[in-house]
């Protein structure tokens, strides 16, 4: 049986997964940029390395949670990260 935290995590990586290729692909647009300013800093930084910078941005916290046994944390960090990837697409479908 697939517990919650099981579920958290993937539908963490499922999102964080979408939220790159998403901002990916609106970005490509004329006149988008990075509302995140975290973020922004990393793609000016590092190119595409913010990437990682992202990635480990939303793996420190979930190991975290991970460790101390909060599931909840992970799935609502993952809605609202799905959130943002649903309104990234939305740019892209225009």
């Amino acid at each position: 049986m697939m517990t919650w935290m099981i579920a958290s995590l993937i539908a963490m990586a499922l999102a964080q997964i979408a939220d790159v290729i998403t901002t990916l692909r609106a970005l490509a647009r004329p006149g988008v940029h990075e509302a995140n300013p975290v973020i922004a800093w990393a793609m000016a930084r590092f190119g595409r390395g913010w990437i990682v910078v992202k990635t480990a941005m939303a793996i420190g916290p979930s190991v975290w949670f991970w460790v101390h046994d909060l599931w909840w944390p992970i799935l609502l960090i993952a809605a609202l990260t799905g959130a943002v990837a649903w309104h990234n697409y939305k740019i892209t479908s225009r």
